[in-house]
């Protein structure tokens, strides 16, 4: 007979290769919006993080093509925006950059692109999420489209990535930025846990497993690659719909919370596991909502705040960029 794990579970722990983030790596998140979850938790511990600019990229077409697009340098034309609704948009950015003057609306772009085109240049290691092998392309010159803006579905074709075409155009994108960088590039893959139940659940686990073997294909083709398991977490460890939030699709802030401490315990040191604990304290402090109207107990708190993420910036300097953002020092 067999004896039951006392814990009643199968825990997926990542292939560890710790010191891979540190405070000396700048990190670029480009994908689902699990990226989001994921570079959220390290900006709050103070990490030099860029997630999702131009909003969440949920296909590998287009985080290829905005990889691409930053390394080369292209900054949007007024001939890249539609008019719909009285607003402004953009196919390769999410809803919520859409304005309704186009000239803000473009120059807001162009800030935008130029920020992320320079920390993505610095940057040492990517992290790539892909969502769904599914493509959305505009019926009028074929481009494969970020976000349909609840466009009319006569706008678009649909249709499912294959397995060569979604590691073909990911490689392709890996060799720009390498080609225009100095320094050497990780990326690490993952497939996010974020059910797509608008595909059917049939179609969901082909467009995932799609995505799996390509990422496998990637990795047999670049062994400096690195994945990160967040699917096999949330299907297999975390199984149980308590660990979703409230749509049954999204993972919860707690599933979110155990993710993220099996990433950072895979890829970082001790030393900086605990350096990022403290940063963290400091930046809920600084989010502190006061219950209070006191206006020197609010500033004694705020000042004592100011205090301790000063005290670490002085420890550790090269946090200072992320510290003076959390606690709003000019």
């Amino acid at each position: 007979m067999m004896l039951l794990d006392s814990d009643f579970r199968t825990k997926v722990v990542s292939p560890p290769r710790q010191g891979l983030i540190d405070y000396d790596t700048p990190v670029t998140l480009l994908g689902s919006c699990f990226s989001d979850n994921i570079g959220l938790r390290m900006t709050e511990r103070w990490f030099d993080v860029m997630s999702n600019p131009f909003g969440p990229l949920y296909n590998p077409a287009s985080i290829s093509m905005w990889i691409k697009r930053l390394a080369s340098g292209a900054e949007f034309s007024s001939d890249e925006l539609f008019y719909a609704g009285g607003r402004y948009g953009c196919y390769w950015c999410h809803t919520a950059l859409s304005r309704s003057d186009k000239k803000a609306m473009l120059n807001e772009l162009n800030d935008k692109f130029e920020y992320a085109r320079d920390h993505l240049l610095r940057s040492k290691l990517v992290i790539l999420t892909l969502g769904t092998a599914y493509v959305y392309s505009l019926v009028e010159g074929g481009a494969v489209v970020a976000n349909c803006h609840k466009m009319p579905a006569s706008t678009f074709t649909r249709r499912k990535l294959n397995v060569n075409e979604i590691s073909s155009v990911l490689i392709d994108a890996m060799a720009h930025l390498r080609a225009v960088v100095s320094h050497d590039v990780e990326f690490m893959f993952t497939v996010s846990p974020i059910r797509h139940l608008s595909d059917g659940f049939h179609g969901n686990q082909l467009s995932k497993a799609s995505l799996l073997l390509a990422i496998d294909d990637i990795m047999a083709q670049d062994k400096s690659v690195t994945y990160f398991p967040a699917f096999e977490i949330m299907m297999d460890d975390l199984r149980d719909y308590r660990f979703y939030d409230r749509d049954m699709s999204h993972p919860s802030s707690l599933a979110a919370d155990y993710i993220y401490d099996n990433f950072s315990n895979a890829y970082m040191s001790d030393t900086v596991r605990e350096t990022a604990c403290q940063c963290y304290k400091i930046t809920k402090r600084a989010s502190h909502r006061h219950m209070t109207d006191d206006l020197d107990v609010i500033k004694k708190f705020n000042d004592e705040t100011i205090r301790q993420g000063l005290q670490l910036v002085d420890k550790y300097p090269k946090l200072a960029v992320t510290a003076n953002k959390i606690l709003k020092i000019q």
